[in-house]
């Protein structure tokens, strides 16, 4: 009977320990990632590399100078984030912008979650930004989160701009503090409505676990919104090189699908492991 109690407490610990190990959160579901794997990229160009990951067109792409993917040493992490640490980044180039055909486009009455992790590594009012849009050209920008210097703090803020190609970024109180990760995520609520869309973005959430707990310190919400469909993705960097770094981006239907952090599941299974080991202890001596 010990025995049998013994190899029940091990299987239970084993399987919570997997599940924090990899699973993180098992009902996430991904529309798009890219954690630029060094299993799938080779440094260099990004131009021509065909990814053809998950919510993602096959050679997906285009336009971009040099940048540094595929070295461990470059990956970002975020406390709390599962990442593939043994990948890299993405930089974009000098006075330019690269950009990803989603397999298929964010629409609809729909709400859609991105996360993405950043970092800043030198000074500067040059714009450094994420964006979505719905075609190739600036006037079809939708959303850029980053940091710019007509958000009049010459860039020493996070921000988000949402359908304005030239206008200022709406800052977030979150300073752009050099050669630190941060952890963004963005909510995109889609209506058929004229403008009745929205968009939120969150610098370093406080609590990943829950969008309600996650409180108002470091967010910025712009409503009243009219979203085209977006159909790609994009990295922009100008006038200086290597100045801004990014990875783990991940597209969902909800908070959880891009947040990643264990599921409370998880951890009753490790607990419930512990417990009987505990008593299989006593009850041995």
């Amino acid at each position: 009977m010990f025995h049998l109690m013994k190899i029940v407490s091990k299987m239970i610990l084993a399987v919570a320990f997997l599940a924090i190990g990899t699973g993180f959160q098992a009902n996430a579901a991904i529309i798009a990632y890219d954690g630029f794997s060094s299993a799938n990229y080779t440094a260099g160009p990004l131009q021509g590399q065909n990814y053809g990951g998950t919510g993602f067109e096959a050679g997906q792409w285009y336009g971009g100078g040099p940048v540094n993917v595929g070295t461990s040493s470059s990956a970002l992490t975020y406390a709390g984030v599962a990442s593939n640490d043994t990948g890299g980044t993405y930089t974009p180039s000098s006075g330019g912008r690269t950009y990803a055909n989603l397999a298929a486009p964010l629409t609809g009455n729909n709400t859609y979650y991105i996360s993405v992790m950043m970092k800043n590594t030198a000074a500067g009012s040059d714009y450094r930004a994420f964006e979505l849009a719905s075609g190739t050209a600036d006037a079809n920008r939708i959303l850029q989160v980053g940091t710019n210097g007509d958000n009049g703090d010459g860039g020493a803020n996070w921000g988000m701009r949402v359908n304005n190609v030239t206008g200022a970024l709406t800052s977030v109180t979150a300073a752009s503090t050099l050669d630190t990760t941060v952890f963004a995520v963005i909510k995109l609520t889609y209506s058929t409505t004229a403008g009745a869309s929205s968009a939120t973005l969150w610098i370093n959430p406080t609590d990943l676990s829950s969008e309600a707990g996650s409180g108002s310190t470091n967010s910025v919400t712009v409503t009243g919104q009219t979203f085209a469909d977006a159909l790609n993705i994009r990295f922009a960097q100008y006038n200086n090189y290597s100045m801004s770094y990014w990875d783990e981006l991940r597209i969902g239907n909800t908070w959880a699908d891009v947040t990643t952090v264990p599921e409370p599941a998880t951890w009753g299974l490790l607990v419930l492991g512990l417990t009987a080991t505990a008593a299989f202890r006593r009850r041995k001596h």
